[in-house]
């Protein structure tokens, strides 16, 4: 992800942050028993990477924390899901190790098949000529999310779109939502779309994207892609005029709406799950 425009967004309360790292935590407490998780109960790891390390030589960028931190507002506050389930990764904290620990706190808690999961991810992607952490599906190209600690130089700690697809294949889960807002994540549906799981991605697989576009009166103060998602999720996206937004309806509105600000940007959705879809 590039940034546009630079700027600094104001600083959020300190009870927010606090937040933020008590369910960060959570990913590192024992997992409950997998007769805990109640039906259609709801789960989500949210991870957000503006900061990163010196090793990560793409820089750092500027609103990706604050994306996970919305969507953490957008679950809680507008749609009613239990905060205990939600699992917030930010900067240092969103290192490979923890982000694949959060993965396996997911998928032990939701061994009900109506439970839905939810995992978000906004900072730094790329893509390697086959240099997948676990054998590929015949594909040249190997695309990747940048945790916090992510060496492009020697493919350490980077979570490729292989390794995701394999993990999402221990998914009990009926519903898997995946959102990516970071480059070349088109990339990801080839491994990762299947029967079950609906992925959002915030370009096409050779395609970058942005944060803190300016257009007219409008300035984004988030990655493109969740600004647009996040208005969609806010009544933008009710394309059947019924009160509620799906998340096909907010991946359809954010396609659309992308191209207002980055004309060249194609936003891409992947659908398998049978009917409508709500987080």
């Amino acid at each position: 992800m590039e940034e546009l425009i630079g700027g600094r967004e104001a600083r959020r309360s300190l009870g927010i942050f606090l937040v933020a790292v008590c369910f960060t935590m959570l990913a590192f407490a024992p997992l409950q028993s997998a007769g805990n998780a109640g039906e259609g109960q709801k789960f989500a790891l949210l991870v957000g990477v503006s900061d990163y390390d010196p090793v990560c030589t793409y820089g750092d960028l500027t609103y990706s924390h604050k994306d996970a931190l919305d969507m953490f507002d957008l679950l809680v506050d507008e749609q009613g899901w239990n905060p205990s389930n939600i699992v917030v990764l930010l900067n240092e904290s969103a290192t490979a190790e923890n982000i694949l620990s959060g993965i396996s706190w997911l998928q032990g808690e939701c061994s009900n098949p109506r439970s839905t999961v939810l995992i978000f991810f906004s900072g730094h992607g790329s893509f390697f000529c086959n240099r997948a952490a676990v054998p590929d599906r015949d594909e040249p190209v190997d695309e990747c999310i940048m945790p916090h600690d992510g060496n492009p130089q020697t493919s350490e700690n980077i979570i490729f779109d292989d390794t995701l697809g394999y993990l999402l294949d221990g998914f009990r889960s009926a519903r898997v939502i995946l959102m990516l807002d970071s480059c070349y994540s088109g990339g990801f549906i080839k491994e990762t779309g299947s029967e079950g799981r609906l992925v959002l991605t915030s370009c096409g697989e050779r395609e970058m994207c942005w944060e803190g576009v300016e257009t007219g009166k409008v300035q984004v103060e988030n990655g493109l892609y969740t600004y647009c998602l996040l208005e969609a999720f806010g009544g933008a996206g009710d394309m059947d005029g019924d009160g509620s937004v799906s998340v096909e309806e907010a991946g359809s509105y954010a396609m659309d709406r992308v191209r207002d600000f980055t004309p060249d940007v194609q936003p891409e959705m992947f659908d398998g799950v049978e009917g409508d879809t709500y987080i």
